[in-house]
Parts: structure tokens; C-alpha cells; sequence
């Protein structure tokens, strides 16, 4: 309960000095001892007719809590932009899944892709892992079930 309450505690300090815009429906994972964030939406909100479209981001983002032991700690976090992999290319999306599959990486799948619908054709990439060691994403095929799968063998 101490931690949890030190963390929040800690947001709200850094959160005027943050990269990441105000967003929601994004995907964030604890890896070890850090935080990754990844895609949303942002709202345009403050305009003086709001059209409450969403804008989403493939964004990528990293909180490092490694030195964060102490309150006064919670000063100098900031998150960090991670950079772009090579030879990969991000697709903005909003409202997917996400879930840690080591200390070292992460799923996102589904949600609404750029275009704004959640067929799966919206999104070139449906199902993707990334790999903070190697600062790596990868493309997992999700268009056939294995035939050794237990759905497989039920059908």
C-alpha cells in the first residue's frame, strides 16, 4: 500500500514535466522497474466548438522507476519518447489489449486502428509483441488457428 500510495504520489509530481500528451485508451505495462505506455487517443476538448473526435497515436513511451526510492525521488522521473524501431512502423490505435509476457516484453492486440473502426483489416498489424531489451516489435500471425491448438482439435 506504501508503494502504490508513493508511486501516485509520484505521478501527479511529474506529470506537469511529461512528454506523453493527456491521453486515454492506451496500454501501459510495468516491465521490471519500468513503465511503457503505448498508442490512445487524445480529445479536442478546449476548442470553442469541441467535436469530441478522437485523434489517435502510435505514440511509445517509457517511465524509469530504477532510482525512484524516496518521495523526493519523484522529482527528477520523466518520461521518455522510445525511439522508433527500425524497419518497423507503429500504427496509431486506441481501446486494445494489452499483457505482459515476460519481464521483458509485451502483446498488444485489437482495438481501433487509425481509421477509426475496429475491423480487423483496420489495422495492418493486429497482433503485436514488443520486446523492451532489444527495443524490437514483431508482428505475430493471428490469421490461422494451429492444428494442434485445443479450438482446433474441438472443431
Amino acid at each position: 500500500m506504501k508503494l502504490a500510495f508513493t508511486l501516485a504520489l509520484g505521478a501527479t509530481a511529474v506529470w506537469a514535466q511529461s512528454i506523453p500528451p493527456a491521453m486515454y485508451k492506451q496500454g501501459c505495462e510495468l516491465l521490471g522497474k519500468k513503465i511503457f505506455c503505448f498508442g490512445g487517443a487524445v480529445r479536442d476538448i478546449y476548442s470553442a466548438n469541441p467535436t469530441y473526435n478522437d485523434d489517435f497515436l502510435s505514440g511509445h513511451y517509457v517511465l524509469d522507476l530504477s532510482n525512484f526510492t524516496t518521495l523526493q525521488d519523484a522529482a527528477n522521473l520523466q518520461w521518455q519518447q522510445v525511439p522508433d524501431p527500425a524497419g518497423y512502423q507503429l500504427e496509431a490505435r486506441g481501446n486494445f489489449a494489452t499483457a505482459k509476457v515476460s519481464d521483458n516484453s509485451y502483446i498488444v492486440f485489437g482495438g481501433a486502428g487509425p481509421k477509426k473502426t475496429y475491423e480487423a483489416s483496420a489495422l495492418v498489424n493486429l497482433t503485436t509483441i514488443y520486446s523492451a531489451d532489444t527495443n524490437t516489435w514483431r508482428t505475430v500471425d493471428t490469421s490461422a488457428v494451429p492444428s494442434d491448438s485445443p479450438i482446433a482439435k474441438q472443431a
